[in-house]
């Protein structure tokens, strides 16, 4: 081994780089103590391997398990994955076509695993209580003794929040219809590699499975075109138009996928209370820099593009 180094971009789980003299590595501690959550990954990672999607290997350890417990903690070691990563504001569409194409493989390589146990999304939130939990946060925030740029960004996108969720118009909850199945459950550029040219790319490297979901299959790709795109439509159209082809999705699949997602969406609190209840300061860098917008305004600009 030559080099151990923390790699900054991990929301929750720390993530080290191991430099050997021939190979990279990448070490994982996860918050949780859960190995069947352990289990699961590495399940869903093999299946998505056999049908073809690029996908890192865990290295087993000396006894033959994939995982290290210790002490309560608990560790996995990855191969690294070919290509580079790259930034959101360099995203083309050459990117956004090669990560629907990627999608829709990997949907079809999972799409016959059996429920076992997988994680679920919740599309009920009551008023009542999302409001208090965006009180809580404008105090946190606007206790802050220097606030900086992501925290001003960070109060007025709450506050913007707050007011569409005690809209009359908001929905707070949405029916989970269509086909369900394994998804990734986080599919987004800072878990996509690339290798290719300007205009021709392919995905290399799909990472971090921890959090495979039982969902409507049509959920991950809105969810991944909002999260990646939702700067910019015509990109986030064309991630979805070449994810739709695989799957021979219909427009009302991705319709009632959208109502579910769109709920999700706008009371998704996540980045914030990390952020600021829960002294997670990696968080910070998925707090947006961009004013709140309920996501049915955006949808409205994708699906009049959608090639469905």
């Amino acid at each position: 081994m030559t080099g151990v180094e923390l790699v900054p971009e991990g929301s929750v789980n720390r993530v080290f780089r191991v430099q050997t003299v021939q190979d990279t590595f990448y070490f994982r501690m996860y918050r949780i103590g859960d190995e069947t959550v352990l289990e699961r990954e590495v399940q869903v990672m093999a299946a998505a391997r056999a049908g073809g999607v690029p996908v890192p290997m865990a290295v087993v350890t000396r006894s033959g398990a994939d995982w290290l417990a210790l002490d309560g903690q608990l560790y996995m070691l990855f191969t690294a994955a070919e290509g580079t990563q790259v930034p959101r504001s360099e995203l083309n569409h050459a990117h956004a076509t090669a990560a629907g194409e990627c999608l829709a493989r990997l949907h079809r390589a999972l799409e016959r695993l059996p429920d076992l146990g997988w994680r679920r999304y919740r599309i009920d939130f009551p008023l009542v209580e999302w409001l208090a939990r965006l009180n809580a946060l404008e105090q946190a925030v606007s206790g802050l003794a220097a606030p900086d740029g992501t925290d001003v960004w960070a109060l007025a996108r709450l506050r913007a929040q707050r007011e569409w969720l005690a809209d009359p118009g908001c929905p707070h909850a949405a029916p989970l219809t269509g086909p369900r199945q394994v998804i990734h459950g986080d599919y987004h550029d800072g878990n996509l590699f690339f290798v290719g040219s300007a205009t021709a790319f392919r995905v290399s490297g799909v990472i971090d499975w921890e959090q495979a979901a039982w969902m409507p299959r049509a959920f991950e790709p809105i969810r991944s075109a909002h999260y990646m795109f939702g700067h910019d439509p015509p990109l986030a159209s064309a991630f979805l138009n070449a994810y739709v082809p695989g799957l021979k999705m219909k427009r009302s699949e991705m319709q009632a996928a959208a109502l579910v997602y769109g709920v999700q969406a706008d009371h998704n609190v996540w980045a914030l209370e990390e952020a600021y209840l829960r002294g997670n300061a990696r968080a910070r860098r998925f707090i947006p820099h961009a004013q709140f917008r309920p996501f049915s305004s955006f949808w409205r600009e994708v699906q009049e593009r959608l090639q469905l």
